[in-house]
């Protein structure tokens, strides 16, 4: 009569046993982040056909080199947190065939590989092939091991626009004075006035402009900004395309030697809010 619950009990102990020594099971939840307190200072990107992107922190930002533009540094900084916080788990595989196969390997190519500098000391690691959404396979420099991580090749563009700071031509709201449109001074009882000043401080570009269209491109405005600091920056706007349906827009600005693209839905409100209070130039 007591034979089946000492059978159930038996086999409770050989579940948990199996459990315990399951070399499957999340033992890696006690391991160690592979990157703890990093402070990275700089950072190389590079894929498998030879392009690079090279990014540097200054102080508390950082900037995309050799162009020095402004990069992102929300997003680069989340994405450094995303990698920190990983750790080791089962590998997929530990052999050099599976390193080709995986594309992580050093010869037989990679998706990406990316070099973080800090205090002078390197950590590197291959990105390869998809292993399921948000998730590719990930082999360090130096160890055999590969394993399946949440982080894509398009976490780690090699583009300048994949890391600009898209932001880098607003002017935030609480830091403009006066504005001047063309040669005419923008009242503060004027209905736009504050409409035009939402959206300088919301400007956002889309790229860098192409040689072709900074020679297509005509002139439309000139925005001139009295700052908080005492400066005077002076945006120039231009059309792409037909009047009636501008293909996009350009925008320069007395702060940097570059010319950036906006897309229509971007150039588009400003051009118009500065269209309702100065004339053309």
């Amino acid at each position: 009569m007591k034979t089946a619950p000492l059978l159930g009990l038996a086999a409770l102990q050989l579940l948990i046993i199996a459990w315990v020594h399951n070399p499957f099971a999340s033992a890696a939840k006690d391991e160690a982040p592979w990157l703890t307190d990093l402070t990275a200072d700089a950072l190389l990107i590079e894929d498998g056909e030879g392009s690079t992107r090279r990014l540097e922190r200054t102080e508390d930002s950082w900037t995309l080199q050799p162009e020095g533009l402004p990069a992102d540094s929300t997003k680069l900084e989340r994405l450094l947190s995303r990698l920190e916080a990983l750790s080791p788990a089962q590998p997929l595989a530990t052999s050099e065939g599976a390193a080709k196969r995986f594309a992580v390997d050093e010869t037989a190519g990679f998706e990406r590989r990316v070099t973080l500098t800090a205090d002078g000391e390197r950590q590197t690691f291959l990105l390869g092939r998809s292993q399921g959404p948000r998730h590719s396979a990930l082999r360090w420099d130096g160890d055999r091991a590969i394993y399946r991580v949440a982080l894509t090749t398009a976490d780690w563009p090699v583009t300048v626009e994949g890391w600009l700071d898209r932001a880098l031509l607003a002017v935030p709201e609480e830091t403009q004075g006066a504005l001047t449109v063309g040669s005419t001074a923008v009242g503060e009882d004027e209905d736009q006035a504050a409409t035009l000043r939402q959206r300088l401080g919301a400007l956002r570009v889309t790229r860098l402009a192409t040689e072709a269209e900074q020679g297509e491109a005509d002139d439309l405005a000139v925005l001139t900004v009295d700052t908080s600091d005492g400066e005077t920056l002076t945006l120039r706007f231009a059309r792409l395309g037909p009047d009636d349906s501008p293909t996009g827009y350009l925008v320069t600005s007395s702060a940097r030697p570059e010319s950036f693209y906006l897309a229509p839905y971007q150039g588009r409100p400003i051009v118009d809010a500065m269209a309702t209070l100065g004339p053309k130039p």
